[in-house]
């Protein structure tokens, strides 16, 4: 595609963006997802710039941003010196892996309070231990969902 999206291309990566912006990550870097889940690519950062209308800086950031959480890659063509950026095979569930590792991070910091606060803050320390089996049972029961969505080895090509 070049030149303007095409009106429900160009809502739904709208609407990629915003549902990115409520979930922490920049509204850029969902419109980029939104615009290389639906469009042929892969895209150059200049071609990112053009079809979003962003700047370079902002092309540049949110694809680094997107490559840290695994969702895009970068992949060259023979003869051609630049840069282009495509999904990664599997962008939603190294998503749904990065929210799981921040999972794991709070029940580490849950554990360690559990530990250190006294027994004299017993009901504190009653919700700490119900918070630590909610996070437990959501990172079991989602790691058990990865797998199985791994295992059912989807192609898209």
């Amino acid at each position: 595609m070049s030149g303007e999206l095409e009106e429900a291309v160009s809502e739904f990566v709208e609407q990629l963006g915003l549902h990115a912006e409520a979930e922490g990550l920049p509204r850029t870097a969902g419109r980029i997802m939104g615009l290389l889940l639906v469009c042929e690519g892969p895209y150059t950062l200049d071609q990112l710039q053009d079809e979003l209308q962003i700047s370079r800086g902002s092309a540049s950031t949110n694809t680094r941003r997107l490559e840290e959480l695994g969702v895009v890659e970068r992949t060259t063509r023979p003869g051609d010196r630049r840069v282009y950026f495509r999904l990664t095979d599997d962008p939603y569930g190294r998503i749904v892996e990065s929210r799981l590792e921040r999972m794991r991070k709070i029940q580490e910091v849950v554990d360690r309070a559990i530990e250190r606060i006294p027994d004299e803050y017993e009901k504190g320390k009653r919700r700490l231990d119900y918070m630590r089996q909610f996070y437990q049972l959501i990172v079991e029961e989602t790691d058990a969902l990865i797998r199985e969505w791994r295992e059912r080895d989807v192609q898209l090509e």
